[in-house]
């Protein structure tokens, strides 16, 4: 006689054997590939980061020796710069220059110089009442017979309405000079800090 017995539990053994080895292999194996994976993209996008931001960084320094370059160059080509100690004879040119485009001036207020190795920069406010026409031909003029003089901002009053109508002005000139124990012109330096 045959005796015959339950196969079920032999499958069933075998199904849980087999869920457990896969269980198995997830845990040590592919759990961990895919945790170093996700942590791969992270520092590939940290990476890719930095690099944009360094890449933004050099181009921006280039930006500013480019700036700078230029800037060198113009001073060049400008006629010999003159020294320091002659501050009070340029405000004297700048007051009588307005004067002669038939500007008021209210206000001519030189500030310490800032001194570098070869040169220095005085900042200079200047404020007075003009029309539109006088302003502009004043400025033309300051190019033509200031070039070591720069313009760095102007503010015109909110009263001016038409050209030939008078109104307030005011002014910040960069005057660039050359500092006293150099006795040669120098580079332009760096705008004064907290300048416009």
């Amino acid at each position: 006689m045959k005796i015959t017995w339950p196969t079920w539990w032999i499958d069933a053994g075998g199904v849980a054997c087999l869920a457990a080895l896969s269980a198995g292999a997830f845990a040590l194996g592919v759990r961990p590939a895919i945790e170093a994976r996700a942590q791969s993209r992270l520092l590939d996008q940290s990476a890719r980061s930095a690099e944009a931001l360094l890449q933004e960084r050099v181009t921006e320094l280039r930006g500013l020796t480019e700036t700078e370059r230029a800037v060198r160059a113009r001073l060049d080509a400008l006629p010999s710069a003159r020294a320091l100690s002659e501050r009070s004879r340029v405000m004297t040119g700048l007051a009588e220059l307005a004067r002669e485009m038939g500007v008021s001036v209210r206000e001519l207020s030189p500030r310490e110089p800032r001194r570098e190795a070869r040169s220095a920069v005085v900042a200079v406010r200047l404020a007075g009442d003009c029309t539109l026409d006088q302003l502009r031909s004043f400025v033309a003029a300051l190019y033509a017979k200031f070039p070591d003089v720069e313009l760095a901002s102007l503010d015109q009053g909110a009263s001016w309405g038409m050209a030939d109508a008078p109104g307030p002005f005011s002014m910040d000139l960069w005057w660039y000079a050359v500092a006293e124990d150099s006795g040669s012109a120098g580079a332009k330096p760096a705008r004064p800090a907290g300048s416009p």
